[in-house]
């Protein structure tokens, strides 16, 4: 008989914050934010302030260390209230903890400190004609070449249809010099993966 896993100190210490948090700032709003089909920025740094955009991140790079556990279990408690910012907030982890593990020293200098802070808004954005959204169906893969990477596969660019959730221009898609939004989109639909401020 196996055992089932146990939360770390540092998990069990972030689930009770991330308790907290959903019932103070997420579950009072989460309608609202259904409705309007955006959540504030302003919310997803103050999950950050409390160390919730750094839940796998090593302690020593600045995030909790909380490991794997943790993380499905404050995506599950947030989730309670409003799985659209749990959604936004994971990604965002994910994709500091991506980073931190397997970044470069560059990409861990330019991007992990302002994931951590809730500054930029990590997410896994894809799709594909016979997947959807569907992670473990997806067929497109990329291989180094060289000084290039190929694609192999057909990802398609969603239409405006394909979710009732439609994006928000990403930074590098909006024009020069234009202020960022003040808001985040519940559910963004892409063919890539970006990192948004």
């Amino acid at each position: 008989m196996h055992e089932a896993p146990t939360l770390s100190t540092a998990g069990v210490t972030l689930l009770e914050t991330a308790r907290r948090f959903r019932r103070e700032q997420v579950a009072p709003h989460a309608g609202r934010w259904e409705r309007e089909r955006s959540v504030p920025r302003e919310t997803l740094r103050a999950a950050a302030r409390l160390g919730l955009t750094g839940i796998e991140v090593p302690p020593e790079l600045g995030g909790q260390g909380a490991g794997f556990l943790a993380k499905t279990r404050i995506a599950e408690e947030i989730s309670r209230s409003c799985m659209a910012f749990a959604f936004s907030l994971i990604n965002t982890q994910n994709a500091a903890a991506r980073i931190a593990r397997h970044g470069s020293k560059a990409q861990i200098e330019r991007y992990l400190a302002p994931l951590i802070a809730g500054e930029r808004i990590g997410c896994t954005a894809l799709t594909e004609p016979q997947a959807g959204s569907d992670f473990p169906a997806i067929a497109t893969t990329a291989q180094r070449a060289a000084s290039t990477v190929r694609r192999h596969g057909s990802p398609t660019p969603p239409s405006p249809t394909s979710s009732r959730f439609t994006p928000k221009p990403t930074l590098p898609q909006q024009a020069p010099g234009s202020p960022p939004s003040s808001s985040i989109p519940a559910h963004p639909v892409s063919s890539a993966s970006v990192l948004t401020q």
